[in-house]
């Protein structure tokens, strides 16, 4: 509209012109025509006509690179925004996670040590524990001490038994948010069968490796059997020191006893 007196243009809600001062008529029924032609009777309808015009024809790369900046982010979801921690780690942990996750003390794992290790994935652990194993048992028949193993073996399985919990636990923990990290956009069920996957157990793998450490385990035994006569031995009995080969000070003396093993003896 036009002011009456100056002509200048206003717009509706404009109570006085800016230019000569007079009083302005409001905007009354004023009607604008549409692209088919119908009459509109107010501006806020024709910008909603305009926004429904049809889109202009895109180019196929055009196309593609509006697809690329408008993705719907809705269907993926971070696993830590949708799952508490609890929950993925009953996901990792399986049916157990309460017995796991809320006692102190693993009757497998003081059981079965190595074997229980390996059906809850814990590789590494495992082989920390043969590596411990193996030590125990050379210096048990280095010492003469058969008993040392026994003992060892013992006191590594009750500290399986009041540590496993605890460190399945962490491990499972560090385990998930490493996860989390190399894959960072997946959906929540996704993400969920993942976790599971690479937690709960293996009683294949378990039952796999089982028969392969009983051969291990058994030529271990047969290999410090058979080369323990060859260990130097620490012997307290100096009834052989007549016949022993000694040192100048006569504190290391090598001799052999009744039944072909070599021992060490203190002659001095």
């Amino acid at each position: 509209m036009k002011c009456e007196h100056c002509q200048k243009e206003y717009f509706n809600g404009e109570q006085f012109c800016n230019i000569c001062g007079a009083q302005l008529k409001p905007i009354e029924n004023t009607f604008f025509q549409n692209t088919s032609g119908e009459n509109i009777n107010s501006v806020e309808t024709l910008e909603n006509e305009q926004m429904n015009i049809e889109s202009p024809i895109l180019m196929p790369h055009e196309k593609m690179k509006l697809e690329q900046t408008n993705v719907n982010y809705s269907n993926f979801t971070e696993p830590n925004n949708s799952f508490k921690e609890e929950d993925w780690l009953k996901v990792y942990i399986g049916n157990n996670y309460d017995k796991i996750h809320y006692k102190k003390w693993s009757w497998p794992a003081f059981l079965f040590g190595i074997i229980y290790l390996i059906y809850r994935k814990l590789w590494k652990y495992a082989g920390l524990y043969m590596i411990i194993m193996l030590c125990v048992s050379l210096i048990s028949n280095v010492l003469n001490l058969p008993i040392l193993l026994t003992i060892g073996g013992l006191i590594l399985s009750s500290i399986s038994g009041i540590k496993f919990n605890e460190i399945y636990v962490k491990y499972a923990k560090e385990h998930i948010r490493k996860l989390h990290e190399t894959n960072p956009i997946m959906s929540q069920e996704e993400f969920s069968g993942l976790v599971a996957s690479k937690g709960g157990t293996n009683l294949a793998v378990t039952l796999l490796l089982a028969i392969p450490l009983a051969i291990c385990i058994a030529i271990m035994i047969f290999f410090f059997t058979l080369i323990s006569p060859f260990i130097p031995q620490i012997s307290k009995n100096k009834a052989y020191c007549e016949t022993a080969i000694c040192n100048e000070d006569r504190t290391n003396c090598m001799y052999f006893d009744n039944n072909g093993r070599m021992q060490m003896i203190d002659c001095s």
